[in-house]
């Protein structure tokens, strides 16, 4: 503005008056419902005043640098964004798009971050790949799927200083509900404590009979305070049956979000969560619907009957597996139905693996027995059945072939094998690019992944771009033949090698 404009001069410097209540409408976020029709969850002002302000999850004030990680239609960004600037913090807003790891962890070290939230599997490859990263963080916030038990005790260990926040809360209770707090390895149970409920959020473990459950019975987890949503965007049906009366209230009035997890009290006031009584899953912090793929699936002309099943071979690095009926003799395969649920989903829903099985197990009722169907699956295996094997062709094709094989924890893979179809997705493509640049030196777009999915391609993509950047041509193939020669063996064995090239 022309500050020097006399019609500005003339104006009022008293402040306008505030007309906001902590009722008003503070934003509308969506999440994909049952149906996969998106549901805008309507959030007061009370409730981001309730996840920043006077908490006993985290002391916030201007010495905290808080990084912005999470895009703005991710509930998280509440917290980051809010967090910082109601308490006079430091925010550190990173550039758009998915980071590597490098970036990642460049960015927490270059700007000494000392409060980060990261998706729960997002948090287990930072501690696979660099831990390090995270010496100037004294506040970790981990969330969005159940935290591994070796990554949160690695980390301890590694960083005395840092407290690891387990955070609990679905997007219709603004960001968190409890916080389960950990300090040193031995916090660390065979479960990661949700934590107890935050300030002004009380957190009920019913029974059927909406009672309260006692001490370590499970039950019901029911979610009531200021960190509640107001409803859902014009569906007052949904609204009336997920937002339910609380029996228990104080005063009248009173609601209760009804989350569909399980739970239990620990003595020592911490809850344990034990899942969801439905079938809905968390897979790296999205929420679905095991049944809308089962349809979709089903809407395939050669399924019979289709079941899916969450696989988790690794601590947390959960997968879908579809098992599949056909409907006669002709079997569909896996590129017909990968190609039938794009069609229909997205990416984060269509499984990694589908398993195809003459009949499914029954239980004693006639329904389809599940725990049976997971002890088919692991006899069956989960890989995808592929097309016949051709051997990668040169060093780099076969140090790419490797490296899949290893993050995709495959068997061999073959040069016309697609990283996608194998079971691969985002964070896991972030792992591959950060194995690269260890290997070649060059830090590779994520992009490059997505553009070349298959080995052949991908690894002719890799020395343009590799060739390229260091500008000498031929040095991707030279440096891949220098790794395979090296990569088994032991850094003793690389010492006595290099001090004979040296002779």
């Amino acid at each position: 503005m022309d500050l020097a404009d006399p019609a500005f001069l003339a104006l009022s410097a008293e402040p306008l008056p505030s007309v906001t209540t902590p009722e008003n409408l503070a934003y509308t976020t969506y999440t994909s419902g049952s149906t996969g029709v998106p549901k805008g969850i309507c959030i007061p002002h009370r409730g981001v005043v309730r996840l920043v302000r006077n908490t006993n999850y985290l002391d916030y004030g201007p010495e905290l640098r808080i990084l912005e990680l999470a895009p703005v239609s991710f509930d998280a960004s509440t917290f980051e964004l809010w967090g910082a600037l109601c308490n006079g913090a430091l925010l550190v807003v990173l550039r758009p798009g998915a980071p590597s790891i490098r970036e990642l962890a460049d960015t927490i070290e270059r700007h000494r971050i000392t409060t980060l939230y990261l998706t729960s599997a997002l948090f287990n490859l930072m501690v696979d790949e660099r831990v390090a990263a995270f010496a100037t963080v004294k506040h970790l916030l981990v969330g969005g799927d159940i935290i591994s038990v070796p990554h949160a005790k690695k980390v301890l260990a590694t960083h005395p200083g840092l407290t690891l926040i387990n955070g609990y809360g679905p997007t219709e209770t603004t960001t968190f509900a409890s916080c389960g707090m950990l300090r040193k390895p031995a916090d660390v149970g065979y479960t990661v404590t949700i934590g107890p409920p935050m300030s002004n959020t009380t957190l009920y473990i019913l029974d059927s009979e909406m009672e309260p459950a006692p001490i370590g019975v499970p039950g019901d987890l029911y979610i009531g305070g200021d960190g509640n949503a107001r409803c859902y965007l014009a569906l007052p049906a949904l609204t009336a049956e997920t937002f339910i009366p609380n029996p228990h209230a104080r005063t009248p009035g009173e609601r209760i979000y009804r989350t569909g997890d399980l739970a239990r009290w620990a003595p020592d006031g911490t809850i344990e969560f034990l899942g969801r009584r439905d079938f809905q899953v968390k897979i790296r912090g999205f929420r679905i619907e095991l049944g809308e793929i089962e349809s979709a699936l089903a809407a395939h002309p050669a399924v019979k009957e289709a079941m899916v099943l969450v696989i988790e071979d690794r601590p947390g690095d959960k997968r879908l597996v579809a098992c599949v009926q056909p409907r006669d003799a002709a079997t569909p395969t896996d590129a017909d139905l990968r190609a039938h649920l794009r069609s229909r989903l997205p990416d984060f829903m269509v499984p990694a693996a589908f398993v195809v099985l003459a009949e499914f197990p029954l239980n004693v009722h006639s329904k389809v027995d599940r725990k049976a169907l997971r002890a088919l699956i692991a006899g069956a295996g989960t890989g995808p059945t592929r097309a016949a094997y051709e051997a990668p062709k040169g060093p780099v094709e076969e140090t790419i072939a490797g490296l899949w094989a290893d993050v995709l924890k495959a068997d061999k893979i073959g040069r016309e094998d697609s990283f996608f179809d194998l079971g691969g997705h985002s964070l896991l493509a972030t792992q591959v690019m950060w194995r690269l640049f260890e290997i070649f030196g060059t830090e590779l777009p994520l992009r490059l992944l997505f553009e070349h999915p298959t080995t052949a391609s991908f690894a002719t993509a890799v020395i343009q771009a590799v060739d390229t950047a260091q500008a000498r041509p031929g040095r991707t193939e030279a440096v891949a033949r220098v790794h395979l020669k090296v990569k088994n063996l032991s850094p003793e064995q690389v010492a006595r090698l290099l001090a004979a090239k040296r002779g």
